[in-house]
């Protein structure tokens, strides 16, 4: 006699199926992890090279970066900074935050670009650093995410600064007498600056661009909002 093949009850099935999503949520919540685990501060700092340098793929940065003289760094892809890391741009070296963006690895703020300037000379070569901000490169949950010493320059064509404490400040600089004084190089057009929410590591929003006796600085059909 044959004996007929149970049928897995329903109840079987769906607990299965729950089983079978439940490991498939630990998974990508592992995978997730994984991304952002670098959640610690290594000592010490990192020189780039001189030359062209390609940020093309996304990773985390535990040391303070420092652009030198004669580099040029491009960055294509999201990079997870740990809590208070720097990226410095030395007199003479150029970042371009192209795309993706710079953003913090675990649940603190990081601490932004530097722009390095000497306030005595003209802003003319390799007299100052320089951070261009292209497209939708993007800065994000930084204390101070740009610092622009004095003469140090940052250009915007787009670009998005998020839920930074402060976006932007902008030492002094003028290498004339008012009213005989050249533009600045800086500019911000189509620019977005948004505080939507107090991020951990910072305990109030302090403003989004503060510069201080700056001259002929040029902002065109930038947003400013503050949501939280």
């Amino acid at each position: 006699m044959k004996t007929k093949k149970r049928m897995p009850s329903p109840n079987s099935v769906m607990s299965g199926l729950r089983k079978t999503f439940l490991g498939i949520m630990t998974l990508l919540l592992i995978s997730n992890t994984q991304v952002y685990s670098q959640c610690t501060t290594s000592p010490g700092t990192i020189t780039l090279p001189v030359g062209t340098v390609n940020w093309n793929f996304g990773t985390s940065r535990i040391k303070n970066i420092v652009v030198p003289n004669g580099c040029i760094l491009n960055i294509n892809a999201p990079q997870h900074m740990s809590p208070g890391i720097t990226i410095t741009i030395n007199t003479g070296g150029v970042v371009n935050l192209n795309s993706g963006g710079v953003l913090q690895a675990c649940n603190v703020s990081w601490g932004g670009f530097r722009v390095k300037g000497n306030a005595a000379l003209s802003q003319a070569g390799s007299n100052q650093g320089k951070l261009n901000i292209n497209g939708t490169g993007t800065i994000k949950h930084a204390t101070l995410a740009v610092d622009v010493d004095g003469g140090g320059i940052i250009t915007t064509n787009g670009g998005i600064f998020t839920d930074n404490k402060e976006a932007v400040s902008m030492d002094p600089y003028s290498i004339a007498t008012p009213p005989n004084v050249t533009n600045n190089l800086s500019k911000f057009y189509g620019t977005t600056f948004v505080w939507t929410v107090l991020f951990p590591g910072t305990t109030s929003f302090t403003q989004h661009v503060k510069i201080k006796q700056v001259y002929n600085i040029h902002f065109g059909g930038c947003t400013f909002n503050n949501t939280y």
